[in-house]
């Protein structure tokens, strides 16, 4: 067999094609079986090449890596190898990623992007947003298999990188085996299903278009714990589906100029502007729009806490109380 064949046997083993396969292809390619020398030892050729390539790729990465700690000592990796010598796991963060999950570490997206390297291995990230609702990788991990305790491996260098520092809320998309790693690590965190696989998960198992749309009403909207248990039984009631179960599986450019004041609350909405950065501002106003709305018709002070109750122009029968406390600045 030339070395030309066993290359392309070579690409065609790491884009996961499996042995038989490649041996059909080879065969249609010479006009039959008995055209192709393909024995045992030339498999053993191609995965000896194979293994060769990727300890050179594990060497390069792991070369990569030191050079970048030289420019920022902070960086911080971790690897494992397996009996053999050969890269098994690979947990690295940069500095830059350890001062924003000190700061932005409230929610935490705890994601596999499964399989798509050349090696097959998932690739696990953790990421979150910031104050201009941006992405941010907090840590990256290349991983050999997503088995409970690899992710109790990798979820203890993540709070090893971090200085201790726990994960407040974290999101994933109910993998049993992450579940498992989160409660063992971080005892405290708020552990929550992403709403894409929440929604994917109520439309794949009930397949009611409308049953999804009240569903979502009910994920997404805001409302009293009262009227959202209301909605809840009533959705649940409406579609049977009570006994139902699955497996819920550039600052200064963006502060920089002054916004223009656009709501009837000039002086609520000036704080914002000066504090906020450009992008959260403007999330920010429709929900001041939407106090605009809003007017008192009630008030109580009992000495420790104000209770006002307000209600939406134009809508009848659904005032709210709003409870502050002056001391404790608590609503």
């Amino acid at each position: 067999m030339s070395e030309a064949d066993i290359e392309q046997m070579n690409d065609m083993h790491k884009g996961g094609i499996g042995v038989s396969r490649i041996r059909d292809f080879m065969a249609s390619l010479a006009c039959g079986y008995h055209n192709v020398p393909y024995t045992t030892r030339d498999m053993h050729d191609v995965n000896a090449k194979q293994r060769r390539e990727g300890d050179l790729d594990a060497e390069s990465c792991l070369r990569y890596l030191r050079e970048c700690k030289e420019n920022d000592p902070a960086l911080y990796y971790k690897e494992v190898v397996d009996g053999e010598g050969v890269l098994q796991h690979l947990f690295w963060c940069d500095g830059t990623s350890q001062i924003d999950y000190q700061v932005f570490r409230d929610v935490v997206e705890f994601d596999t992007t499964y399989k798509k390297n050349v090696y097959l291995s998932p690739l696990v990230v953790f990421s979150g947003v910031n104050h201009h609702n941006q992405t941010i990788v907090f840590a990256a991990t290349l991983v050999a298999n997503e088995k409970e305790e690899t992710y109790v491996w990798l979820l203890q260098y993540l709070q090893t990188a971090m200085k201790g520092k726990a994960l407040v809320s974290i999101i994933t998309d109910g993998d049993r085996q992450m579940k498992s790693g989160i409660e063992q690590v971080f005892l405290k965190a708020h552990h929550r299903l992403c709403t894409w696989h929440l929604l994917r998960n109520a439309t794949s198992n009930i397949e009611k278009p409308n049953f999804t749309k009240m569903f979502k009403d009910c994920m997404l909207g805001i409302y009293k714990f009262g009227t959202f248990q209301r909605k809840w039984f009533e959705m649940v009631e409406k579609f049977g589906v009570a006994d139902k179960r699955w497996e819920v599986g550039a600052d200064f450019e963006c502060a920089k100029g002054d916004p223009v004041m656009t709501t009837n609350l000039k002086q609520l909405e000036h704080f914002p502007a000066e504090n906020y950065t450009r992008e959260i501002f403007y999330l920010f106003v429709p929900i001041l729009d939407r106090a605009c709305a809003m007017r008192v018709v009630d008030f109580e002070d009992n000495g420790s806490y104000f209770i006002h109750t307000v209600s939406r122009y134009g809508t009848l029968g659904k005032d709210s109380r709003v409870v502050a406390t002056s001391e404790m600045c608590e609503i």
